[in-house]
Formats: C-alpha cells, sequence, structure tokens
C-alpha cells in the first residue's frame, strides 16, 4: 500500500466525517499523521481543488469537485439517456447545436451534443471540458450552485470578473444564462438549468453564430426551452 495515498484518503474521509470541514489539529490528531505532514498532504488537495479554505477560516472544506466525482460515477449515464430526447427536439425547433453540460470540479464537462444541419455551426462540444468562468453554462452551475462560485471566487476573481455576482443576479432572475460573444468571438450561446427533486443536475442548452443568434432569439429560445421542459416528464 503506497502511505501517501492512504494518508490523502484518510484526511478526505474524517474531513467528510466531520461533515465537510475540519482543522489541521483535528485531522492530524484523529489521523495519526504529523502535522506537517498533513499540512502538505491539504495542501496539494487544494492545489487540486479537492479541498478548499475560506478566507478567515482555519478549517478545510470538502469541494464541490468531491461531490462531482460521485455524481459523475452514479447517474451521468442515465442523465444523459433521459435528456438525448429533449435535445434532439431542441436542435430540430432552434436549428441549431445543442448540449447537456454538468459541473466537473471548476471546469464544464459537456456531457453530450447534438449538431444542426446547417453549413456553417458550432460542432458538438460533446465530451469536451472547459473554464467554468466565461461560459454561459458555467455562469449557471456557479448561479445555481453557490458553493463552486465560493470555491472559485478567492483563486478565479480574473477569470470570472469583477460583474460576476450582477451577472449571477440576472441569471437567477431570469432563469437562464447568455453568452454574447464571450467566450468566442462570433459564437453566441444560451443555457438554462435542469433541476431533479429541487436540485440541479444538468445544464442544457444551444450555440451557434452570432448572425443566427442574436439576443433576442437567445431569449425567446431559452423561453421555449423553459417551457417545453416544463411540460416533460423525465
Amino acid at each position: 500500500m503506497i502511505q501517501s495515498v492512504s494518508r490523502t484518503f484518510a484526511i478526505l474521509e474524517i474531513i467528510a466525517r466531520n461533515g465537510g470541514e475540519a482543522k489541521l489539529q483535528e485531522i492530524a490528531r484523529v489521523s495519526g499523521i504529523k502535522q506537517t505532514t498533513a499540512h502538505n498532504l491539504l495542501k496539494t488537495l487544494c492545489q487540486l481543488g479537492y479541498v478548499y479554505r475560506n478566507q478567515g477560516s482555519t478549517g478545510y472544506f470538502l469541494s464541490r469537485r468531491m461531490s462531482n466525482l460521485s455524481r459523475v460515477a452514479g447517474n451521468d449515464y442515465q442523465l444523459r439517456e433521459s435528456l438525448m430526447p429533449f435535445l434532439t427536439d431542441i436542435t430540430k425547433r432552434t436549428g441549431e447545436t445543442s448540449f447537456i453540460a454538468v459541473p466537473s470540479g471548476g471546469e464544464v464537462f459537456f456531457l453530450a451534443g447534438i449538431e444542426c444541419d446547417k453549413a456553417i455551426k458550432h460542432t458538438s462540444p460533446e465530451g469536451l471540458r472547459t473554464p467554468m468562468p466565461g461560459s454561459a453554462a458555467g455562469l449557471v452551475l456557479m448561479a445555481w450552485i453557490p458553493d463552486i462560485f465560493d470555491w472559485m471566487k478567492p483563486e478565479h476573481r480574473m477569470a470570472i470578473g469583477e460583474d460576476i455576482e450582477k451577472e449571477i443576479e440576472i441569471t437567477l432572475t431570469r432563469g437562464f444564462a447568455l453568452d454574447v460573444g464571450k467566450a468566442e468571438k462570433g459564437l453566441n450561446c444560451v443555457a438554462i438549468p435542469y433541476f431533479k427533486e429541487g436540485q440541479l443536475e444538468a445544464v442544457i442548452g444551444i450555440s451557434g453564430p452570432a448572425f443566427r443568434l442574436p439576443e433576442s432569439k437567445l431569449i425567446s429560445d431559452a423561453q421555449w426551452m423553459q417551457s417545453y421542459l416544463s411540460e416533460l416528464s423525465l
């Protein structure tokens, strides 16, 4: 057994048993690991994004990236299968490439995508991982899963932008997020949250060239997707 690996998992289990937060001294005491060794392991976990510290707090917290591991292992295939018919309808109705996205630590993972049949189009992002900041899908995830934003805010402030709180407020109010040429010049996107049993399970959206998807069409397509999704029994 590799000692550093077993010690790392012991630390994660201690934090989990403590309700998701534990102090260095408590971790060292319970695990029997020297404080300096525990501190170095925690520092690595923080750098990888599986543990974080809040400003002004002496505790270590399990991040959303940690919970994402169990989520990905559990239901992504089922989620993809249940939403694919809806995705097909979206592409048919809007004439644009549609996608399903889920959180993966500080990134957006595109679980599925269906391309439109137009000559000029956004290719399917299926299988891609992109940074959370700057995209419509990332904005939805940060808006409806606050601990993702709380985790990213200290180290990714420049990438997120100074107006992110205002953007999140607007997104929560209207129920969807827009990306008008922000992530990629000439490419526009709109994304809506998909909830199951009151919890955000995924992001659904469309993307395409700006000349076909001005802001007014993005908004009308988002409203149609919201209405259509609410009528379905998924």
